[in-house]
């Protein structure tokens, strides 16, 4: 498993998002891994999400989780 959370912010700047990971690096926990991954707006632009066709409801959980 490479993620348990995903966070994303945008910065207007490739200096600003550095200095933002810089900040944050200083508080990856002891025995943590933080991973982050610059992308430009053109790559965000073509990111694709898939879900499946039927719609679950806000109080129903699928039985299992499946990555690929």
């Amino acid at each position: 498993m490479k993620q348990f959370s995903v966070y994303q912010r945008y910065y207007p700047t490739r200096s600003q998002a550095e200095a933002a990971a810089e900040r944050l690096g200083k508080f990856a926990p002891k025995f943590g891994q933080v991973t982050m991954i610059f992308i430009t707006d053109k790559q965000f632009g073509m990111i694709r999400n898939y879900s499946g066709k039927d719609e679950v409801g806000p109080d129903e959980k699928p039985s299992q989780l499946a990555l690929f």
